[in-house]
């Protein structure tokens, strides 16, 4: 199943508190331009996925 960008972003962050090494910084960024524009590009969604991928990021267990 697909999940919403902001249920993305929320996992990662919420995760992150945990992964204190983890700069959120990209993340942050993208989650304002998310609020602000209500979308994101290919390649901000890409790059969520893969650090979502590379850092085992259980999606639905931080939601």
């Amino acid at each position: 199943m697909e999940r919403a960008i902001d249920e993305k972003l929320s996992a990662i962050l919420e995760w992150a508190v945990d992964n204190d090494w983890f700069d959120t910084s990209f993340v942050i960024s993208v989650q304002d331009y998310h609020e602000k524009f209500e979308r994101v590009t290919d390649r901000q969604e890409a790059a969520i996925d893969s650090i979502i991928a590379k850092n085992k990021i259980d999606v639905d267990n931080y939601l």
